[in-house]
């Protein structure tokens, strides 16, 4: 119910969640001071958000508000579906005015198939969790995760999304399929990974790209997966393997067929101890190593003692790690 006051147009005020049914002010920004949650939505119709206001600015805009505290967006989406949108949402574009008091962005936009742009402040969350999951047509976002450490599934399915959007990464410890099924992706993002345990298909099925940067990935466990059906990568700089528990993690690099030999460089480091890199058309178990072993020829993947400059002999016994070679 809008009111008129000498004939200026003003809303209803609230005080927190109540409403103060005969308080009116000239000027309506005296009755919004009080909320806690605030989005600026472009939609051709009304978006719904649990317990939430909404405002049409006239414009194809809505702006979506509570007064009341929120700290996790499940307290304003479907409890049933565990997201107020489905793949009918008209959701184009979304700001975020306030949205700093959540901690808990999961699947918070999941599923928004038409959406485009979103600019979110995520300054204060712990995870964003399939965030954007779904967002077919998602090319832009802009986050600030300084205190984010599950990225998981984030831009899972955001098969337009051109690039990778930058992110504070160095608290991550989950990025499980983070860019899963980012289809045209061509490069890889160089992210802070020194803390990143999970990265079961982290880019799995991106299929357009070529180039990853060094993962810094010492503490690193599941690699099963990462670059599952990526059909063009070439090279690989480096990425650190060392702390792995998983024995198939040769399944990292299933389904990559371009995959190119190691430069010299990279296979210094490798002789170095230091990074696991490139190409990988043939695997097998060993037991231990022999002076007969070509680590020109191989790739060590794991291992659980590394001597600044190995030399292996029948001394070196690292029983079930997985050497790889290239073609």
């Amino acid at each position: 119910m809008k009111a008129f006051y000498r004939n200026k147009q003003i809303q209803k005020c609230y005080l927190g969640s109540t409403e103060i049914t005969k308080a009116y002010f000239r000027n309506s920004s005296v009755c919004q001071s009080n909320k806690q949650f605030e989005m600026l939505v472009t939609s051709p119709e009304e978006p719904t958000f649990i317990d939430c206001q909404t405002t049409d600015n006239q414009d194809g805009t809505w702006t979506v508000f509570s007064y009341n505290p929120i700290t996790t967006t499940s307290i304003v989406l479907n409890p049933e579906a565990g997201t107020p949108f489905d793949e009918d949402s008209k959701i184009t574009k979304v700001k975020g005015i306030k949205t700093d008091t959540i901690t808990d962005f999961s699947y918070f936009l999941n599923r928004c198939s038409l959406l485009t742009e979103a600019i979110i402040d995520t300054k204060n969350a712990l995870s964003t969790k399939n965030m954007f999951s779904g967002c077919k047509k998602l090319i832009n976002a802009v986050v600030n995760t300084p205190k984010v450490t599950i990225f998981s599934g984030m831009y899972q399915g955001c098969i337009s999304l051109p690039q990778a959007p930058q992110m504070d990464t160095e608290n991550g410890i989950s990025f499980d399929s983070l860019f899963y099924g980012c289809e045209i992706m061509t490069q890889a993002p160089d992210y802070d990974l020194r803390n990143g345990e999970d990265f079961h298909y982290y880019l799995g099925h991106c299929k357009k790209l070529v180039h990853v940067p060094v993962m810094n990935t010492p503490k690193g466990k599941d690699f099963v997966d990462c670059f599952d059906y990526c059909l063009e990568l070439e090279c690989i700089a480096g990425i650190d393997t060392r702390a792995s528990t998983h024995a198939n993690d040769a399944e990292m690099f299933s389904h990559t067929p371009k995959l190119v030999h190691p430069t010299a460089t990279e296979q210094q480091q490798i002789i170095d101890g230091s990074l696991f890199t490139s190409n990988c058309q043939a695997t097998d178990k060993i037991t231990d190593f022999n002076a007969t072993d070509n680590i020109n020829g191989h790739v060590i993947m794991t291992w659980t003692a590394i001597p600044t400059k190995p030399v292996f002999d029948a001394s070196d016994n690292k029983i079930g790690h997985v050497i790889m070679t290239w073609q």
